[in-house]
């Protein structure tokens, strides 16, 4: 399977903003306290599932075949194997706390996903956000790099 760099690069980026969204809009929507009220909680359900979803397509874009290709492109530069190796490493932690967060705060439950919310939320969104900056400090940079020279 081919890999069209610019379109790879281009999606990576858009999932970024989308999730970059999602956390702000859910940030905006809930109340400071720490326990939800229903009603408040029924209004960021839509947020948390833009936000899952926005999470899924970010997941598929890194998919095996992006990683396979780095370490294959960078089979030579040590530096640049670990820093695959963590990033790759990394996402698949990113998957199971989102995965967690999302079965404990389904967005299509009818009432309170639980009452700590709030902490669970907060947790994620410094997760993502970490996720987010080493994609655009590491990931993409290795990305366009390994294109423009593939």
């Amino acid at each position: 399977m081919t890999i069209d760099n610019e379109v790879v690069i281009a999606k990576l980026k858009m999932a970024h903003e989308a999730i970059i969204l999602a956390l702000d809009d859910i940030h905006k929507h809930f109340p400071s306290q720490r326990q939800l009220t229903v009603a408040a909680y029924n209004q960021v359900k839509p947020y948390v599932r833009h936000l899952q979803e926005s999470l899924l397509g970010c997941f598929q874009l890194q998919k095996d075949t992006l990683f396979t290709h780095l370490s294959s492109f960078y089979s030579a530069d040590r530096e640049n194997m670990k820093m695959i190796e963590f990033l790759r490493e990394d996402l698949k932690n990113v998957k199971i706390q989102s995965l967690i967060f999302f079965e404990t705060h389904p967005a299509d439950m009818g009432d309170l996903g639980g009452a700590n919310f709030h902490s669970d939320f907060m947790n994620l969104s410094d997760l993502l956000a970490a996720r987010i900056k080493s994609e655009q400090t590491y990931l993409l940079p290795l990305l366009k790099s390994s294109f423009n020279k593939s």
